[in-house]
């Protein structure tokens, strides 16, 4: 028996009256039982599978069809927009390292352009070199490639005169190249000191005398590269 206490749900007062009187007997239990004879088998009784019409048969295929073509849309919906964040995230990527490789570009070509000016500046400063004579040292400066550079140069000349030296020598030389931007790039970037293994020595004071740096006889130096780690 259909066991809802909604009289719609019923297709007579008889069958609704039954109905609510075995959800009393749900509720108060057995006592009530004996006033209405076999309520309790209807009671324990199963209800009956409603036959449904072939229209709402029809209703519940279209409802699960529905159902299952949401499911569907809700998932390629969600597919779509993980498929969007990671083509924004690899787009953010590129256009990110795009920026950074400008900006390294940019840096680059300032720097190119002020070591530029710098050796410009120091060819014009640089002084002729001297005479063989008292107070006149020669020295030998061994370059990273192999290049051995020759000068005399005064004792009591500032140190930064020899750094002056080597960078316009070693520009020189790099214009003279196939392909100079290349090397002049590198150039810019590079940084040295020079030393000197005999007397052992790190020029690195470039305000101060040859003399007073220690060099007041011809010996050799050695460029040597300033590690950036």
């Amino acid at each position: 028996i259909n066991q809802s206490t909604t009289p719609a749900d019923h297709p007579s007062t008889l069958e609704w009256g039954l109905a609510v009187a075995l959800s009393i007997y749900a509720a108060v239990g057995a006592p009530f039982a004996a006033y209405i004879p076999g309520l309790c088998d209807l009671a324990q009784r199963k209800p009956k599978e409603k036959k449904l019409s072939p229209e709402e048969v029809a209703r519940l295929e279209r409802e699960a069809l529905r159902k299952e073509q949401d499911e569907e849309f809700a998932q390629a919906m969600m597919e779509d927009k993980i498929k969007a964040a990671e083509k924004k995230k690899k787009q953010e990527a590129a256009e990110a390292e795009a920026r950074a490789k400008k900006e390294e570009a940019e840096k680059k070509s300032s720097a190119v352009e002020n070591y530029t000016k710098g050796i410009k500046a120091k060819k014009e400063a640089m002084e002729k070199e001297p005479a063989a004579g008292d107070g006149v040292v020669m020295l030998r400066i061994r370059c990273p490639d192999g290049t051995q550079l020759t000068r005399k140069f005064k004792t009591d000349g500032s140190v930064g005169s020899l750094y002056d030296f080597v960078d316009v020598s070693r520009h020189d030389k790099a214009q003279n190249t196939a392909d100079p931007s290349i090397h002049i790039a590198e150039l810019a970037e590079f940084e040295y000191n020079l030393v000197s293994t005999m007397p052992k020595l790190v020029l690195s004071d470039r305000a101060a005398s040859l003399s007073s740096a220690g060099i007041t006889t011809s010996c050799a130096l050695v460029v040597q590269p300033i590690s950036k780690d």
